[in-house]
């Protein structure tokens, strides 16, 4: 039975308290507990976990030894995280209530969130902004390209800092699938965008799915990699002439001369387009996942469509924030990281308030 075991794909959950030492990521373990096969799809993780051809479950499972440390760059990267981890998850002490929210949203690990700000966030329709995808690792890319240009750097050298840190960035949150598309997608943009010819984003969506395939076949029959690729088409596809739609039919963005407005006017305008950008975006986004979660999940939430337009905006600034305090604190310049998360941690707290008023209304 041993040998028709080995090299098989095994899922393992580990108790910690039972276990022999700490279980660190990306160590050579032995492990007992009892062994089970996966089953024919009876819910959304078994689904999951025939479509990443995982075959067995080892439940009960404890840590008896380490064969094997983790290699030393990953040893260098699980260090990194828990830095990041402890620099995310300090709030000033008005916003103790929020907890590890911004570590939570930035890298994706819901045990930062108490059991009633996940109930929150679920029963709003909110909780994707806590699981690294592509809106995540695209906000860390925009981010630090944006801090370079201030920097004066060139656009060449602006791109492969702004694909190397990115690159970092999905190693920490332990390159999750999600997070690799969305690398793949943003790392073959900005190439494509170094050569001197223009670029159309659906060539780009198109390579990124294909050497996602020809990498890991089985992601074709992955929920993640569907909707994944079903949202960006949406978005470019629907999403974007939307936008040019509602930009084109308003008098208020087209009508007047930009030089000729005050700067309240200018404002009022580029708050207008922003929202009008995160309603299509959203709309577009939901239309393009509403086939897959309700053949999946049997669940639609129409209504958080409102609720994201608001939502997504915020989450944007806090994303960017967090990728200024990690760059802050790897500088050695705490007080100004500190002052980074004020605007962050606020935010939060306002998204936090948003979800629990979405909850309440009939």
């Amino acid at each position: 039975v041993c040998e028709e075991l080995k090299g098989q794909k095994l899922f393992a959950s580990i108790s910690k308290k039972m276990s022999e030492g700490p279980v660190r990521q990306h160590a050579i373990v032995n492990l007992q507990g009892v062994l089970y096969p996966v089953a024919e799809a009876e819910d959304a993780f078994t689904e999951f976990l025939n479509s990443r051809e995982i075959n067995f479950q080892l439940r009960q499972s404890i840590l008896i030894q380490e064969l094997e440390p983790p290699h030393s760059f990953q040893l260098w990267i699980l260090s990194l995280r828990r830095s990041w981890e402890a620099w995310l998850s300090t709030a000033p002490n008005n916003f103790s209530t929020e907890g590890g929210l911004l570590a939570a949203m930035i890298l994706g690990e819901r045990e930062f969130l108490t059991p009633e700000q996940e109930e929150t966030f679920l029963s709003a329709g909110a909780m994707h902004l806590f699981a690294v995808s592509g809106l995540h690792v695209m906000i860390v890319g925009l981010t630090l390209d944006q801090i370079l240009k201030r920097l004066r750097l060139s656009f060449f050298r602006r791109r492969l800092i702004a694909i190397a840190f990115v690159g970092l960035y999905v190693a920490v949150i332990g390159f999750s699938p999600s997070a690799l598309r969305a690398f793949s997608i943003m790392a073959l943009y900005y190439l494509a965008s170094i050569l001197p010819r223009p670029i159309k984003p659906m060539p780009v969506i198109l390579a990124s799915a294909l050497l996602t395939l020809v990498i890991d076949p089985a992601q074709l029959h992955s929920i993640g990699f569907q909707l994944s690729y079903s949202v960006v088409i949406s978005i470019i596809s629907f999403g974007l002439p939307l936008i040019d739609l509602v930009h084109n039919r308003w008098p208020s963005f087209h009508l007047s001369i930009e030089a000729d407005l005050s700067r309240p006017q200018r404002q009022q305008r580029w708050l207008k387009r922003k929202f009008v950008e995160s309603i299509c975006i959203s709309i577009s986004a939901t239309l393009g996942s509403a086939p897959l979660i309700i053949l999946h999940f049997e669940l639609w939430t129409p209504g958080a469509i409102v609720l994201n337009a608001f939502l997504v905006p915020i989450a944007t600034v806090v994303v960017g924030c967090g990728v200024v305090i990690i760059l802050f604190h790897s500088l050695g310049i705490g007080f100004m990281a500190l002052l980074a998360s004020y605007p962050a941690w606020l935010l939060i707290r306002v998204m936090e308030h948003l979800s629990f008023a979405a909850i309440q209304l009939p």
